[in-house]
């Protein structure tokens, strides 16, 4: 527990991508894996030298289905389940809001199982939540990024219900030329090409909650 503490305060100080790659590598050391990656929206944000570079949620999609990723638990699959050479431990990143956003680490096969396994989810599903946050603390594109004005939220939180512009003018009080003004706003202060990208980001981050 002390060693799990003192890591969290150090990501917690953590101000640089590179520093921050180095505590992930170390954390990896403390159990004996083959490799680990962190994914955010299907990108690979953290990794270990052995990751591959082309793995994705996409992969994990088509191998273990859709309904697997939105777990809210960890869950070790087999080599036997997935096609492949090794364990895999997938820990969603749920605290984070951050969709099929996971944490991947890589065990030989049989390492371990029962108690082992859940102490190891248990343990990277807790350090991810911090990883993550320090992942977009060290993103230039996010320090730089200007926050959205009150308004703005919650005309965004409004469309991540699923309302239309129309339907959020009537339930805010305002005209649809003015929702369309405040959308224009979000989609470029989060650089986001359209709402759904917008959506993702400050779901992601925290800025609106799912109602």
């Amino acid at each position: 527990m002390d060693y799990l503490q003192d890591k969290i305060k150090a990501i917690q100080l953590v101000k640089q991508r590179s520093v921050l790659q180095q505590q992930f590598q170390q954390l990896l050391q403390h159990e004996p894996y083959r490799w680990g990656a962190m994914l955010v929206a299907d990108r690979m944000v953290l990794s270990s030298p052995g990751a591959p570079s082309r793995f994705n949620t996409s992969l994990l999609q088509q191998q273990l289905g859709v309904d697997q990723l939105s777990s809210h638990t960890p869950k070790m699959y087999p080599a036997s389940q997935t096609a492949a050479e090794h364990d895999i431990l997938l820990v969603p990143l749920t605290g984070q809001h951050a969709g099929n956003s996971l944490t991947v680490v890589q065990l030989m096969p049989g390492q371990v199982n029962g108690l082992l396994a859940e102490k190891i989810g248990w343990y990277w599903q807790l350090i991810s939540a911090y990883l993550a946050e320090a992942v977009l603390r060290t993103e230039p594109a996010h320090n730089q990024e200007q926050r959205l004005t009150p308004r703005e939220i919650e005309c965004l939180t409004w469309a991540a219900a699923g309302k239309t512009s129309g339907e959020i003018s009537q339930i805010v009080g305002i005209s649809e030329r003015t929702v369309n003004f405040h959308m224009g706003n979000c989609l470029q202060k989060t650089n986001s090409i359209n709402r759904q990208q917008a959506i993702a980001k400050c779901l992601f981050k925290g800025v609106i909650y799912p109602r």
